[in-house]
C-alpha cells in the first residue's frame, strides 16, 4: 500500500522532551513520516475545509489500513491517539453544521 496524498509535515512529537518518535526498525522511519503526513492532511480537510464527511471517513479507513499494514500490533495506539483526535476535531469545526462523522 502506498502513501497517502498530501505528504507533506515532519513526525509528530511524543518521545522525550518533545523529540520525534523514532522508528524500532530503519525502515519504519519513512512510514512514521507518512503517517503523520497524512494525518496532518486529514485534520487540514476537517479543519479548514468543505470536504464532504464521506470522503473524509474515506481517508481515514485509508489512513487506517496503512498504520495496520506498517505498524503490526499498534492498533489500539492508532484508535486512542488518530480515531480520538479526528472525532474531537469534527465535533468542534463541523458537526454543527455537517452532523456527526460516521464510523469507519
Amino acid at each position: 500500500m502506498g502513501v497517502g496524498p498530501g505528504d507533506a509535515g515532519r513526525v509528530g512529537s511524543g518521545g522525550e522532551e518533545g523529540k520525534p518518535v523514532q522508528a524500532k526498525e530503519p525502515g519504519q522511519q519513512g512510514a512514521y513520516r507518512a503517517l503523520q503526513r497524512w494525518a496532518d492532511r486529514i485534520v487540514s480537510l476537517i479543519v479548514a475545509s468543505d470536504y464532504p464527511a464521506i470522503d473524509v471517513v474515506i481517508e481515514i479507513r485509508k489512513l487506517k489500513e496503512f498504520a495496520q499494514a506498517h505498524f503490526k500490533g499498534r492498533e489500539r495506539l492508532f484508535e486512542m491517539v488518530y480515531e480520538s483526535r479526528f472525532r474531537r476535531l469534527w465535533q468542534q469545526f463541523r458537526s454543527h453544521r455537517d452532523g456527526e462523522l460516521a464510523q469507519w
